[in-house]
């Protein structure tokens, strides 16, 4: 018969390993969900929330981790702005996670927590607006929609890739998101 306390611990070590997460992480993990840093001071309840923490975290599709929420997804959809902007090169979790190490000087973006998440953010935001042209600033009349802020800028920089003509705003207001979207296919398109 099988110890489950093995079989949880060999559990964690590839929950660890499929999620890029070091030592030092997979500890800070264990410290925060069960008051203990060692695998070997915890009983197997101990370990199963060890486990479940790390899976929770995961994307299911990338397998990398990272932090869940509101300021999450916001911290998602503008990487996905950048993408459909020409100036991010690789939309996926992978991506998006390294980039909030770096500007967060975390180990692993699962431990971003929410004055990291409001870091990358504004970083994400100066970028777009630096290397694209994205207008952030409140205006008086015209819409504050960040997506239509980023659809103008799109249709700016496919103005000056393909002489395109004047940009009609009810053309775009039906369905934010798709309009992103095939504006982001025409961007990589015509920078290609």
């Amino acid at each position: 018969m099988t110890d489950p306390r093995a079989r949880l611990r060999r559990g964690i070590f590839a929950a660890c390993r499929g999620s890029g997460l070091s030592d030092e992480d997979r500890r800070a993990v264990q410290l925060e969900v069960t008051g203990r840093a060692s695998l070997t001071d915890m009983s197997a309840g101990d370990m199963r929330r060890v486990l479940d923490s790390l899976n929770r975290g995961r994307s299911r599709t990338t397998g990398v981790l990272l932090p869940r929420g509101a300021l999450a997804r916001k911290m998602q959809a503008l990487w996905l702005s950048g993408w459909n902007l020409g100036v991010v090169r690789d939309p996926g979790h992978r991506a998006l996670a390294a980039f909030v190490c770096r500007t967060a000087g975390l180990d692993s973006a699962l431990w971003a927590d929410e004055r990291h998440q409001s870091m990358v953010i504004e970083a994400l935001k100066a970028m777009l607006a630096r290397d694209a042209g994205v207008d952030w600033s409140p205006r008086k009349s015209g819409s504050n929609d960040p997506q239509i802020r980023v659809i103008e800028a799109q249709l700016d920089i496919l103005r000056g890739l393909r002489g395109l003509g004047r940009y009609d705003e009810e053309t775009v207001c039906e369905n934010p998101v798709d309009e992103m979207n095939r504006l982001g296919r025409l961007i990589r398109e015509a920078s290609g």
